[in-house]
């Protein structure tokens, strides 16, 4: 059975970053890790500008205006950049696990992160969905395998404590990248996983808000998909805007942390809307 997207583009590693290396290489990281985004510009981010530039300079050109532009659906949501002010991971995981319930993505579950997650949910009565994500395979296809069943169980999870908020978490893109996936390809999964449940018939209530915690990996496309979907999306990062790149190596800087979420392209989005993957549901306790 095909799962996952096969993606012509090989994933490439890159360079470590050290503490020592100066902002230019660390956003040249960030950068690179968000599909070649664009040198980001903190500011307003609005598409709606961007597509009426989009027709002017067609006006301009051909004196003819398109007829008609397909995007996402416009949103003035912005991402909720916070700080942990305590170090380390503990204190902003669970305060993330606070959601009503908290979706896990994740080829490897036995991991210290993806454990303390768990714990964090449960010892908060919350709702712990895990969902695994298989290996890499060369028959990976995120456009032909099915989604719908595991959409359909996490709605039915979701509707069985009225969740409203979500808390996505899962595999950083250094653990991801073991099993053969980048972190464009994650952007997928999680977007169309989403994309599902929050536009599923069988949702009782209305998704309000998406919180994270800004990692790389599925932390990140999760908050991603957020935006994308018109959801106030919250992200809760380590003391010191501390990520994890793909090499493992951590880094401390608030730039460099936001400079992934600057740019969400649509393009591939846009190309895979109807298609389907598959994921595999795991136990809960």
């Amino acid at each position: 059975m095909k799962t996952f997207p096969d993606f012509t583009k090989e994933p490439t590693e890159e360079s470590k970053i050290t503490n020592g290396d100066n902002l230019a290489k660390a956003k040249t990281y960030a950068q690179e890790s968000s599909n070649d985004a664009p040198e980001p510009d903190f500011g307003s981010f609005d598409e709606e500008f961007i597509i009426a530039k989009k027709i002017e300079e067609k006006k301009a050109k051909t004196g003819i205006a398109p007829k008609k532009i397909t995007t996402q659906p416009s949103t003035s949501f912005k991402i909720d950049f916070q700080e942990e002010p305590t170090s380390g991971y503990r204190n902003r995981t669970i305060k993330n696990a606070s959601a009503d319930a908290t979706i896990a993505l994740a080829y490897d579950f036995t991991s210290a992160g993806e454990k303390l997650t768990k714990s964090s949910v449960l010892n908060q009565n919350k709702k712990y969905i895990p969902l695994s994500i298989p290996r890499k395979t060369e028959t990976s296809d995120v456009n032909n395998a099915p989604i719908k069943t595991i959409v359909d169980s996490v709605v039915e999870k979701l509707n069985s404590v009225n969740a409203t908020t979500l808390n996505i978490a899962g595999n950083g893109i250094y653990t991801m990248r073991d099993a053969g996936w980048n972190q464009e390809e994650v952007d997928v999964m999680t977007y169309r996983v989403l994309k599902g449940i929050v536009e599923s018939p069988n949702l009782i209530n209305k998704i309000v808000s998406i919180r994270s915690g800004g990692q790389t990996g599925f932390d990140e496309a999760g908050a991603k998909a957020g935006i994308k979907l018109g959801i106030p999306t919250t992200i809760l990062a380590p003391k010191g805007w501390k990520f994890r790149n793909e090499s493992g190596t951590d880094i401390s800087n608030e730039q460099a942390f936001k400079a992934r979420f600057a740019s969400t392209q649509p393009s591939m989005i846009n190309n895979l809307e109807g298609t389907e993957f598959e994921v595999t549901k795991c136990r809960e306790d």
